[in-house]
């Protein structure tokens, strides 16, 4: 089924906090992204909120 929206899959081998370089290809083109995403680690004992929900205050 097509679909007019893109996915973006991001994996991260070594999760550290900070920017990191993005690169993406495509067929046979590539682009790089200078620090073009921020992975943010989860606070210890923070809800999830894909699972838990939003916190409330």
């Amino acid at each position: 089924m097509p679909s007019d929206r893109a996915v973006l899959s991001v994996v991260v081998p070594l999760p550290a906090p900070g920017l990191t370089d993005v690169a993406v290809r495509y067929g046979g083109t590539e682009v790089r992204l200078p620090t073009a995403f921020t992975v943010a680690l989860p606070e210890p004992n923070a809800p999830d909120e894909a699972t838990d929900g939003p916190a409330t205050p």
